[in-house]
């Protein structure tokens, strides 16, 4: 099955602050957001994304510490999870 996208996820405390970064300084918009995840999208064909997530938030999957050179996971996309 193709992918539909990948991208990082980078748990911070400053999900917010990282967001509010990546838009200025790289013209990153959001495609997705709530209290404790941020998905942005950067410009380009295609577009590339990244997200930020909250280390408190009881979703998260097992493992990812705050980052610090750790703390990042990947997520793939797909179109159906459960026949993968």
């Amino acid at each position: 099955m193709p992918l539909q996208d990948m991208y990082p996820v980078i748990v911070t405390p400053q999900h917010k602050e990282c967001r509010d970064f990546y838009a200025r300084w790289f013209g990153a918009a959001v495609v997705f957001e709530a209290s404790w995840f941020v998905l942005l999208a950067l410009p380009g064909d295609p577009p590339r994304t990244v997200a930020f997530m909250a280390p408190d938030h009881p979703s998260s999957p097992p493992g990812p510490e705050t980052f610090n050179g750790t703390g990042l996971f990947l997520t793939f996309q797909v179109s159906d999870a459960a026949a993968e």
